[in-house]
Parts: structure tokens; C-alpha cells; sequence
């Protein structure tokens, strides 16, 4: 069975940092308890765009894509 990379690309204004890593720790928790997840890594990017935004990078590791099917798309 091959896994599955999910890849996602947050954009988060200046000063909503603490409450996006917050949003997406309680994510990751639920999805921790799902079938079929393997792991979840979170990049934020040392360095600002011009309007101030940061941009974080998401990935998360099921066990198949038919695992992410049934959590996410249901």
C-alpha cells in the first residue's frame, strides 16, 4: 500500500500566528484518532511577506488515499 502526502498552504495575517497553530493542533489531535493517519509536520517560514503575512506548510502522511477519503471528503 502506498501512502499518501497531503500538502496544504496556509497564509496567516500578522498576529493570528498563536491562533492558527492553536486551530491546527486541535486538527491534528482529531486526526491522530482517525484510521489510516501516519503523521503531520508544520513548517512556518522564517520570513515575512511584504503585508506583513506568514505562511505555513502542511503536510500530512495517511496510510492511503481511500484513509483520507473517508476522514476528509466524506
Amino acid at each position: 500500500m502506498e501512502h499518501i502526502s497531503v500538502i496544504n498552504i496556509i497564509t496567516v495575517p500578522e498576529g493570528m500566528e498563536v491562533e492558527a497553530e492553536s486551530i491546527r493542533s486541535r486538527y491534528v489531535e482529531y486526526f491522530k484518532k482517525q484510521n489510516g493517519f501516519i503523521s503531520s509536520t508544520f513548517y512556518k517560514s522564517i520570513s515575512r511577506e511584504e503585508e506583513g503575512l506568514i505562511k505555513y506548510v502542511n503536510i500530512i502522511i495517511w496510510e492511503s488515499k481511500s484513509h483520507f477519503d473517508r476522514v476528509v471528503i466524506k
